[in-house]
């Protein structure tokens, strides 16, 4: 009978937070209940831009989690910055801000010293581990989770040492065509060399998974051998439900980038204000995250008194405020090769039975979810009437106390128990 034991590697797991730690914690969480007996392999004290420590409850009692030392410079990055600790901004949030030039001479050095990514300093610590685990509990299969991308020279590594090992790479991101690598001041040959590091993971991977079919496509080009699952939701999350605002809140919870700046639907609030008195006593604009400060300063001084920032929080109080909430945001950033862009968020949305409004790319990967599940349609970014129109349709529907009428049986496919599910049938039938 083939062992059911794995090994997760995974730099990001709690105390860290965001959907970089929960897709493999709820893996983890699921594997467990089908029967299986992961190890995960993660840092000792990592550089995470925010952290929940709630989440470990999610960890089951069984699971054994190695941790080991790092060695990263994101402490002397922040003191050449003058930041205490060792924090990292989330998706590189961190490039449009004026900078110094010690800080662009750190953020040079950043991205063409330290490639794939600065957290590569982990993997001398965590190969070492990962081999000592892979012969003493005689493990057949490896997973390997990026971002960050160096975490998969980890698998590479133990692949080339054991070749009869199974090895799974799992690609939560884009590695070399990420967003945010067109703002990096790479040169020629570092950004050669991220690309062959990329394709060599690809080629020598028995399985690649991700996360949305455009980047099965994109991953394809060099991999023969790449599957989808979703992020998902956990339906245990959601299992009670709170009671909704007694005013009309517009929703978000994340990270707001400044692409997600959509001018198009500011219009169309505003408009509505000054249609309807009472849509303008009852709307509220309430977003939990990290606002880019740029957007912050815009949204409070279009919205007086109506705009509302909250800090990071975690994760149950994040649905507890997803559920509240009269309509919930969903923008997928205006950046290249946004179509491909499927977000842990739009489960969790989906999961809270609210209605969603949601713009992007209208042939995107995430658009296909919403008409599956007979949501409202994704509107495109200068779909100004439309976006309008839907606002105004969920405001009625609040008002009147309605309920959204969706697809409940095509939601509950995109469960993490059901994602799960079709891991572990990948698993089994990896020789």
């Amino acid at each position: 009978m083939k062992s059911k034991k794995v090994l997760v590697v995974t730099y990001y797991w709690p105390p860290g937070s965001g959907p970089g730690v929960q897709r493999w914690l709820k893996f983890v969480k699921y594997l467990v209940q089908l029967g299986w007996e992961p190890i995960v392999l993660t840092v000792e004290n990592g550089s995470f831009s925010s952290k929940d420590e709630s989440l470990a409850q999610d960890i089951p009692s069984s699971v054994r989690v190695e941790r080991t030392a790092t060695l990263e410079p994101f402490s002397l990055f922040n003191f050449l910055q003058g930041k205490k600790g060792n924090e990292s901004p989330v998706g590189m949030g961190d490039l449009h801000k004026k900078k110094s030039l010690i800080s662009k001479l750190g953020l040079w050095v950043r991205a063409n010293f330290f490639i794939p990514d600065a957290r590569m300093g982990w993997n001398i610590y965590a190969y070492k581990r990962a081999l000592q685990l892979v012969n003493e509990e005689k493990i057949e299969t490896v997973i390997t989770t990026g971002p960050p991308h160096s975490t998969h020279l980890i698998g590479d590594k133990l692949k080339s040492k054991i070749q009869q090992l199974n090895w799974v790479a799992d690609f939560r991101d884009p590695w070399s065509t990420i967003f945010y690598n067109q703002y990096l001041p790479r040169t020629k040959r570092a950004h050669a060399k991220d690309v062959a590091l990329e394709h060599q993971v690809l080629r020598n991977a028995d399985k690649v998974l991700t996360v949305s079919p455009g980047l099965v496509e994109e991953l394809s080009v060099v991999s023969s051998n790449v599957d989808v699952i979703y992020n998902g939701y956990d339906s245990d999350d959601f299992e009670t439900a709170d009671e909704q605002s007694s005013d009309f809140e517009l929703t978000y919870v994340g990270n707001f980038l400044e692409s997600q700046d959509i001018d198009e639907l500011w219009e169309s609030i505003q408009e509505l204000i000054g249609e309807d008195k009472e849509f303008g006593e009852k709307i509220k604009l309430k977003f939990t995250g990290t606002t880019a400060p740029i957007l912050q300063e815009k949204l409070k001084s279009t919205f007086k008194g109506k705009f509302e920032q909250f800090g990071f929080v975690g994760h149950k109080e994040a649905v507890k405020r997803m559920n509240k909430a009269g309509a919930l945001l969903f923008v997928i950033p205006r950046a290249q090769n946004n179509k491909v862009i499927v977000t842990g968020k739009i489960f969790e949305y989906l999961a809270t039975g609210r209605p969603i409004l949601a713009i992007g790319p209208t042939d995107g990967n995430a658009a296909p979810i919403l008409r599956d599940c007979e949501h409202l349609p994704m509107s495109d970014y200068a779909q100004k009437a439309q976006i309008k129109a839907q606002l105004k349709q969920i405001y009625n529907l609040w008002k009147n106390k309605g309920a959204v009428q969706v697809n409940h049986e095509a939601v509950k496919s995109y469960s993490r128990l059901g994602q799960t599910k079709k891991l572990v049938s990948i698993l089994e039938s990896m020789s």
